[in-house]
């Protein structure tokens, strides 16, 4: 026996009911439920709920018969709809031709039906949209439906184009089976050629077989052979119920059952180091929860097969994406991507190569990121190994995603208005009650250092902060706030060094919980979970910032909290706007800041300076830093000296004993042994040089490839540091004039006229800024004067 049910989207008429086939017994309503799931393609992703057409909520197989109409959901509440009426015969017939020939007997145009819409500047597959039947249907029904099924990283859809550049203002413009781009408020048309997509509306056969032809080459079929004996192993352990507990009880090993990214990260990292990509972890989480699950934050026991697929599905691309990287530097360039089409079994012409490539790059910046290639592959339903993924995330997309409305602030007169803002969080009050306690207790603040600073060297670098709180606070675990928490306490309340001392840590633990409390009420206002705040998020927001303001001065100071003009804020913004007007954040004010990016060692010229002891000078904090590396590096060149040192340090790093070492282990080793060492710009290159220069080309270092990995980061590490002190902005490239300052400060010995020379030989790109690559490409061909620079 089996059951025959018609599924609807919950709230979604226009789109033809899917039929489902599932035996009648034997199978549990979850299966049920994942069943349906593969079969649609629903905007809320995973299918949680089902609904009999009149509304009623089904818990049980048993709840459902042969034949019966059922709605599909996911954590929304039931959408009422004329869910089992039936389409007209002669519209479900109708030919994708029939529009066109339909024009050609009668010389009317017959209402759309379907209608394909593109990203505006994008020529990748087009999403088919189906339009409301309803005579009563307008254009701005169909843009919600496009809206619902369409994500435009620059905004809401707000208007459609033909893809010759004219606008559509009414719906006698749309023709069935037409092309069509979707733009927002704030975007004009970008001309391009659209027509490999073009419907056949007015179009010949050989055009729709020429179009189709090239559509194929474009399909992209992802092989890949790297994982294929660790997914075989995986996939028994999927099957066999014991194995799949032990392995969700490792993953989650605080027992909450819940599992963070975190702690994703370290059972990939002690367990599967082959998988351990930072790049691929990312997007498999986000899948999992947003399109996968129920779209919190968290992957619970049920989504852990599903995490556990994507993180092999986003591996291989990464794999790939890596592949056609031939510069390694986490982004594909143009001639990158044409070059690279064999390897996604491809088979096109540059021009159409590079047709590709301007489709796949969605903002239009002239690189492609992993993320922008993970959006291609979905859109196009590339197989990877024969898996199709045809949803997707993108890195910043939010988390339950609600659309923004374009409102302005509630009225307010000039004489109602409440112009002090001020932060009342009460999450972590209880926390923070029980925090302060602990820090008027000596014992227990030499217990709590103890624990933060696990390998006892009496410095703590933020990868020490973050497993802290992650693991004896994780209500405060919010890494935006945590990384805003460091840089405040070492740069404005500390030394300027780049490790927190036993002398900061009382500073530590304040900022921590006061810029938890300003993250969280930036989540407040961030309605969409992008992490950046709109105008309109903004106005509608004020009350939670105890702000009452007319709109003249709301807009006002939302530009003011805007420094860079980028028409959003980020949460760097909101926290130097929390200090510029020393709001008060529960019962803490700041009024000293640095941005995370930006102004390392100094503050803001608008704030306060400090007293007159002043921050150390660069000759100081480079000394300083290098008599900690000096350590380090005598117990490197001491390893290297001896093969039986060298053996023990190798099964150290080694700890899986799997004979091959990969970039998180030597992270892992560095944070737990030399956090002097750890800075992962220079941990990166020297792996990287160590791998691909020096080694046999694979991605990992095997035991002949040690000793030079381990010269490699002293090496590396060492630039950096002098990088980092000549690069004072803090954005990891340095220009002209940090250059010209910071080597006379440094010592280099070169004159004003030297120095610009010297930057002009280093930027090879001629972009106006060195990066650290350039550097280092410039410090191994210089013979540099200055004595602290000689052992580079």
């Amino acid at each position: 026996m089996v059951l025959k049910l018609t599924v609807y989207i919950n709230g979604d008429t226009a789109t033809k009911p899917i039929s489902v086939v599932v035996p009648s017994t034997a199978i549990s309503f979850m299966t049920l439920m994942d069943r349906i799931t593969q079969r649609i393609s629903a905007p809320f992703g995973a299918v949680r709920r089902l609904y009999t057409e009149s509304g009623h909520r089904l818990t049980d197989v048993a709840q459902i018969k042969s034949g019966d109409v059922v709605v599909a959901a996911g954590s929304q509440a039931f959408k009422p709809a004329p869910y089992g009426a039936r389409t007209s015969r002669s519209t479900a017939k109708m030919s994708p031709l029939a529009s066109t020939r339909q024009l050609a007997r009668t010389g009317k145009i017959p209402p759309a039906t379907v209608i394909s819409v593109l990203r505006n500047g994008e020529a990748a597959a087009p999403t088919r949209v189906p339009i409301p039947k309803s005579s009563k249907a307008t254009l701005d029904a169909v843009i919600d439906i496009i809206n619902s099924r369409l994500h435009l990283t620059t905004g809401p859809v707000k208007k459609l184009y033909t893809t010759q550049g004219k606008p559509v203002t009414e719906m006698a413009d749309l023709q069935s089976q037409g092309v069509y781009i979707a733009m927002s408020a704030r975007e004009s048309f970008k001309p391009l050629s659209y027509s490999v997509w073009k419907a056949s509306v007015g179009a010949s056969d050989d055009d729709i077989r020429q179009a189709a032809a090239e559509k194929k080459r474009a399909h992209a079929k992802i092989l890949t052979t790297k994982f294929e004996q660790l997914e075989q192993h995986i996939k028994r352990l999927l099957i066999n119920k014991r194995q799949m507990d032990s392995l969700w009880r490792a993953i989650d090993y605080n027992g909450n059952n819940l599992v963070s990214l975190y702690e994703v990260e370290k059972l990939v990292c002690e367990r599967f180091p082959l998988l351990n990509h930072k790049p691929a972890l990312m997007r498999a989480y986000r899948q999992t929860t947003i399109n996968d699950g129920d779209g919190d934050a968290y992957v619970e026991r049920h989504e852990f097969k599903s995490l556990v697929r994507n993180m092999f599905y986003f591996n291989k691309l990464f794999h790939v994406f890596d592949e056609v990287d031939r510069d390694d530097d986490r982004r594909l360039t143009e001639d990158e991507f044409v070059a690279g089409t064999e390897v996604l079994n491809m088979t096109l012409t540059d021009a159409q190569a590079r047709r590709v490539f301007k489709s796949m790059d969605l903002n239009g910046g002239g690189h492609v990121l992993f993320d922008e290639f993970c959006a291609w592959v979905a859109k196009n339903e590339c197989p990877v190994d024969g898996e199709v993924a045809d949803t997707y995330t993108l890195s910043s997309d939010p988390i339950e995603r609600e659309s923004a409305a374009d409102v302005g602030p509630v009225a307010v007169s000039a004489e109602d208005a409440d112009r002090d803002a001020s932060i009342d969080v009460a999450t972590f009050d209880a926390l923070e009650k029980k925090v302060k306690l602990l820090m008027q207790d000596g014992a227990e603040m030499k217990r709590l250092w103890r624990n933060l600073d696990y390998n006892g060297n009496g410095i703590c670098s933020l990868a020490e902060i973050d497993k802290f709180v992650s693991e004896q606070f994780p209500l405060l675990d919010n890494k935006p706030a945590l990384m805003r928490a460091y840089k405040q306490t070492t740069l404005v309340d500390g030394d300027g060094d780049s490790w927190v001392e036993r002398s900061e840590f009382p500073f530590l633990l304040r900022n921590i919980f006061y810029f938890n409390k300003a993250f969280k009420a930036f989540e407040g206002v961030d309605t969409d979970n992008d992490r950046r705040l709109t105008k309109a998020e903004f106005f509608a927001g004020l009350d939670n910032l105890g702000l009452a303001l007319p709109k003249e001065e709301a807009d006002a100071q939302f530009d003011f909290m805007d420094t860079n003009n980028g028409g959003v804020v980020l949460f760097d913004e909101f926290c130097k706007y929390l200090a510029r007007k020393s709001v008060p954040v529960g019962s803490e004010v700041l009024s000293e800041f640095t941005i995370a990016s930006k102004f390392t060692g100094r503050a803001d010229s608008s704030v306060k300076k400090r007293g007159k002891q002043g921050k150390p000078s660069q000759q100081k904090r480079l000394a300083k830093t290098l008599a900690r590396f000096a350590a380090a590096e005598a117990s490197i060149v001491k390893t290297l000296t001896s093969s039986e040192n060298l053996r023990k340090l190798w099964r150290v790093m080694d700890f899986n004993n799997n004979h091959i070492v990969s970039l998180a282990e030597l992270d892992k080793w560095t944070v737990e042994q030399h956090p002097v060492l750890n800075h992962k710009p220079a941990l990166m290159r020297a792996f990287m040089y160590t791998t691909k220069k020096q080694g046999d080309g694979s991605p990992f270092v095997d035991p002949p490839e040690f000793p030079a990995l381990l010269r490699n980061i002293l090496y590396f590490v060492k630039a950096f540091t002098v990088f980092s002190e000549i690069d004072q902005g803090q954005d990891r490239r340095i220009n002209e004039s940090e250059f010209i300052r910071g080597q006379s400060l440094l010592g280099f010995g070169m004159s004003d006229k030297e120095a610009a020379s010297a930057f002009k030989a280093m930027d090879r790109n001629s972009g106006g800024q060195v990066l650290f690559d350039e550097f280092c490409e410039w410090v191994g061909e210089k013979s540099l004067p200055s004595a602290s620079l000689s052992t580079l």
